[in-house]
């Protein structure tokens, strides 16, 4: 009998953790970079934290946001769960993301701080969680751009405080992932 591998991007995340832990997977020009092991530490907390705010396997889940360190983290956290990811290209304009969140039933965003202002005027049911991609806090439902600005300019004290009670939650067991299963919806122009 021949041993088949799985062939999903969970499979292939843990087993590049697995066999590359202390080599470097992610980073930025002005920081040391993240090691697989602290990315796949990053993307389990991650994970459980959208488990823990309703997010489940096969779920929605957009990210709008530029280049960076935590895109990836945030992309490996929702299909390892199941989720399917929704990117959104940051350039388009605010109609068709709007559009798309609609389109895509999606129920969670990561955003850029940058990007914020293309859904402060969006009226959906969805996403009910509004995630700032920079360091993984909670939006409060309804921020303003110009709210969110301050916060940050206040330390952003008030979203780390959502973000520290939102990460201690754990025990959330790992979902399976079939070869079958939808990883991502890609929009484009």
């Amino acid at each position: 009998m021949e041993n088949k591998s799985v062939r999903t991007l969970q499979a292939i995340f843990q087993h590049s953790i697995e066999n590359h832990a202390q080599r470097p997977a992610l980073g930025t020009i002005d920081d040391a970079p993240l090691t697989y092991a602290e990315v796949g530490q990053r993307v389990s907390e991650l994970s459980v934290f959208l488990h823990k705010n309703g997010i489940v396997s096969g779920d929605r889940v957009a990210i709008l946001s530029e280049n960076c360190v935590n895109w990836p983290i945030a992309f490996f956290a929702v299909t390892t769960m199941g989720a399917v990811v929704v990117p959104i290209l940051p350039d388009f304009h605010a109609n068709e993301v709007h559009h798309i969140l609609r389109h895509s039933n999606a129920k969670a965003v990561f955003i850029s701080e940058k990007l914020y202002s293309k859904l402060e005027d969006v009226n959906l049911e969805e996403p009910n969680l509004v995630i700032l991609i920079d360091d993984f806090s909670i939006i409060p439902p309804r921020t303003s751009d110009a709210r969110l600005k301050e916060m940050l300019r206040e330390g952003g004290k008030e979203l780390a405080k959502l973000r520290e009670a939102a990460l201690r939650f754990s025990g959330l067991r790992s979902a399976t992932v079939g070869e079958e299963d939808l990883a991502s919806i890609i929009y484009t122009s």
